[in-house]
């Protein structure tokens, strides 16, 4: 295969590949010779002339309705099957029935009931006598409309025209009749609208032999003329008339009868005119613009192809069953692991605006509860008045109590006062679920999850999440509230802070109560000695040996003195002295003082164990311990051929996709293997470029 041959076929197997698909070339343009002009301007003429035979359909009024890629190639007539071949029917192979093409071509123009399309027709001619080269010819512009045909056929051919034309790849093949004034060509205005200097125009001026007599197209031919501006030059040809085409003239015969015209009137110009020279000339311009273009050509194939993959990537393939189920499988995966991550700390798109994830749930411990909680103390410690402590001191006795007992109203006012912890313990758990919940949310409907295409799918998957939190939150609720019963039905422990400083606020309040004992103790016996089991029960003493708590049991030393564990002296018997008593601000004191004090070993130990509570129950089943994949495998991957299923659109947009990635790997790889085999240099190309030979008229 010569080297014009090759790579004139490239662009034409480009073409083909593309209308095969459907795609079209998109962005893509591709370097091709677009014959444009008048109806009556000759224009079938100059492609039979090319071609060698009549190849499109003739009538009356607008024949031509689409684009039609005309491919001609060489062949070697003892290796390769002469023939015309049509696109839309390859089933038929090559045939030499000029009639039934044009039959066939006329067919495929009627298939938008004769409307003007843009759909090309590719008709490719195999024949040793024609010069490799491609041409697209569209349908001849016209002024006037014939009967049936619609009224704004002017404005589609225009429409269509300017597409093709419009390409900076295209090198546009004006056809005007010489017996015309050159100034009104349709198709040479139409040119400069598109190519306004003219670089890649070249003119066919047809019917030099019916110019008036004592004219000619000497200036034109000769680039002398400065009405027109075709830097590829100006080519005169000589037509076959209607009468010749009637009585079968055939090409060959008409381009005896255009040399003898030439010879006898533009002697100079014979050799760089003619159906000939014209084959010549092209497939020469055809041949350098496509090794200009395809460097350029090969990048916009590899961003296509990069755009396509792109595309696809947004749309899952889940065309098979096979598919379907790796991808719940893959998608349940990435969502366990995005879940993970994030709650861990390591949001994917961490944002500058607000706390996500992990981080906003030690937030809600760590600023949110410890507020809550401080205000629990604020507001604990403001509701414990004078009022409550005298009735607390009165409601610990009975009817037949000769006294009252403080331990027991230390015990009451604590164990009333926890409450206030319950509240904030409570809230903490919602906030954690509901950042949980924000954070599933966030991972199911993100604009690049694959989930966008299925709802159904989205939906199925929040529930699993809603159900595992709604019922672990109920459970941590009722957690959260049994332990503060806990707290609060015994007041206890063995906290050694907290145990040698309501030890102090006991001998000061029983100081208080029974002045006038000898049972204070001094400062000694404070640091050794200090009550445990009920904190605030003095007959029962710890004692700390090597740091580790033992009980001591202590009995008073002047048992007489004392009335059930009171000493009797000062004390009355009358309800006057008792809240006389209670009701010095030095007493209340140290009662507030104990109920603070326990309040706030509480409060600390409960802002410790409720995140451990919290994350026990609520977290790690979306962290570590691999909850959250189980329950979607369970719950999800029953129904998952249902749930995958993509809208028809979707669906159809993806298989386009698919098949377009495929022709856009092939073309490439085609033009990959002509840089290859002719050791492509842009270097040897741009030297071409710059001959004024090639150019310009010659």
């Amino acid at each position: 295969m010569d080297d014009n041959r090759e790579v004139i076929e490239l662009v034409n197997k480009l073409q083909s590949l593309f209308k095969s698909t459907g795609c079209g070339t998109q962005n893509i343009e591709l370097p091709q010779i677009v014959v444009v002009g008048a109806q009556s301007s000759g224009k079938s003429s100059v492609l039979d002339g090319l071609v060698g035979f009549s190849i499109l359909p003739r009538g009356s009024g607008t024949v031509t309705k689409c684009p039609i890629i005309v491919q001609l190639v060489t062949i070697n007539g003892d290796k390769e099957e002469e023939g015309i071949e049509l696109e839309d029917f390859l089933e038929d192979g090559r045939t030499q029935d000029y009639d039934d093409v044009r039959a066939k071509i006329a067919e495929l123009m009627e298939r938008e009931n004769g409307a003007i399309t843009d759909t090309p027709i590719i008709v490719r001619v195999y024949s040793p006598d024609v010069v490799t080269l491609t041409v697209v010819d569209l349908p001849g512009i016209k002024r006037i409309t014939s009967k049936g045909e619609p009224s704004d056929l002017e404005t589609l051919i225009f429409s269509l025209s300017r597409k093709y034309i419009n390409e900076k790849n295209a090198i546009i093949l004006a056809v005007s009749p010489a017996n015309y004034d050159i100034c009104n060509s349709d198709g040479l205005l139409l040119a400069k609208e598109a190519d306004p200097e003219g670089n890649r125009t070249i003119g066919v001026l047809t019917k030099l032999d019916l110019m008036d007599e004592g004219t000619n197209a000497r200036d034109l031919l000769t680039g002398v003329s400065q009405d027109v501006q075709v830097k590829l030059g100006m080519i005169g040809l000589v037509n076959r008339s209607q009468k010749d085409i009637d009585n079968n003239f055939s090409v060959e015969q008409q381009m005896e009868k255009e040399k003898s015209f030439l010879n006898n009137n533009y002697t100079d110009l014979v050799e760089r005119n003619g159906v000939p020279f014209l084959r010549k000339r092209l497939q020469e311009l055809l041949v350098q613009h496509i090794w200009k273009c395809l460097p350029d050509i090969l990048k916009k194939l590899e961003d296509s192809l990069e755009a396509c993959n792109n595309r696809l990537t947004q749309i899952p393939n889940v065309m098979t069953q096979k598919d379907q189920f790796a991808f719940v499988n893959r998608l349940i995966q990435r969502f366990e692991n995005h879940m993970r991550t994030e709650i861990e700390g390591s949001p994917r798109s961490p944002g500058c605006d607000h706390l996500y994830g992990g981080i906003k749930i030690k937030d809600i411990y760590e600023d949110r509860f410890a507020r809550e909680m401080q205000e629990a103390v604020r507001k604990s410690d403001s509701t414990i008045s004078n009022d409550m402590i005298v009735t607390t001191f009165r409601n610990s006795g009975s009817y037949d109590s000769m006294f009252v007992n403080p331990e027991a109203v230390v015990r009451n006012l604590a164990q009333n006062q926890l409450r206030h912890i319950e509240g904030p313990a409570l809230k903490c758990a919602q906030r954690v679920n509901d950042e949980i919940r924000k954070i599933a949310d966030r991972n199911l409907t993100e604009k690049a999850n694959d989930l966008q295409h299925f709802p159904e799918l989205r939906r199925s998957m929040k529930n699993v999440v809603t159900i595992m939190l709604d019922s672990r939150l109920e459970d941590l609720k009722k957690n959260i509230k049994d332990y503060i019963r806990i707290q609060s039905s015994i007041v206890f422990s063995l906290d050694k802070e907290f145990l040698l400083k309501i030890s102090s606020l006991r001998r000061k309040l029983d100081k208080q109560l029974h002045a006038g004992t000898d049972e204070d103790s001094d400062e000694e016996n404070t640091k050794k000695e200090v009550p445990i089991v009920d904190v605030f029960d003095a007959n029962i003493q710890m004692q700390y040996h090597d740091g580790i708590p033992k009980r001591k049991a202590i009995y008073p030393t002047n048992r007489t003195s004392l009335v059930n564990g009171y000493n009797k002296s000062g004390w009355s018997s009358g309800a006057d002295r008792l809240c006389h008593k209670l009701q010095e601000p030095g007493i209340i004191a140290l009662i507030k003082d104990m109920v603070k004090a326990y309040f706030q070993l509480i409060k600390s130990q409960t802002q410790d164990y409720i995140p451990k509570l919290v994350a026990d129950k609520l977290i790690m089943q979306f962290s570590s311990d691999g909850s959250l994949v189980e329950e979607l495998r369970t719950r999800v991957m029953d129904n998952y051929e249902s749930l995958t299923q993509l809208p028809l659109g979707i669906k159809e947009k993806r298989m386009k996709d698919e098949n377009y990635r495929e022709i856009l790997k092939e073309a490439i790889a085609y033009v990959k293997e002509t840089f290859n085999s002719h050791n492509y240099d842009e270097d040897d190309i741009r030297v071409e470029e710059e001959d004024e030979d090639f150019l310009g008229y010659r």
